[in-house]
């Protein structure tokens, strides 16, 4: 059903993403410092919506959206990831029921192009709720494949 080297592919982004998490985690000093104590307006706070808070985060968030664009693209030589667009299936099946009309496609030798120009609409991380919201959409895909052979 799948390719195995797509699911190789997405072993190896998932092995990225955990590495790259453990150098985040490592690279924290782990001898104590001492800081000054601030004394903070919470009152000030309390007037600021979540959204104004949250605003350094949602930055770091969509330059991690721009850095998967980017391995999408470009792929990624250090954790052996290659480009991504246009992506080669080999042998799909796919079967989409959508009400009026329903797909059953064989396709073979499939490539999907268009994928890393995703649009990210919305993206918002609440951390006193821990969830995270997100509203993508791939304006653009085309799929070529060739004809499967009938034995």
């Amino acid at each position: 059903m799948f390719d195995k080297a797509q699911v190789s592919t997405n072993i190896r982004m998932k092995i990225a993403l955990v590495l790259l998490l453990a150098a985040a985690v490592s690279a924290a000093p782990n001898t104590p410092q001492t800081h000054e104590v601030l004394e903070l307006d919470y009152e000030s706070f309390a007037r600021d919506t979540p959204e104004s808070r949250n605003f350094l985060i949602n930055v770091l968030i969509n330059q991690l959206f721009n850095f998967i664009r980017n391995v999408i693209a470009n792929g990624s030589p250090i954790f052996g990831i290659p480009p991504l667009d246009p992506l080669k299936l080999g042998q799909i099946h796919l079967v989409v029921p959508a009400g009026l009309i329903n797909l059953d496609l064989k396709l073979q030798d499939a490539a999907v192009s268009g994928i890393g120009g995703f649009l990210v609409h919305r993206s918002n991380l609440d951390l006193s709720k821990l969830s995270f919201d997100i509203e993508i959409s791939v304006p653009y895909l085309n799929v070529t494949a060739g004809c499967p052979r009938n034995h």
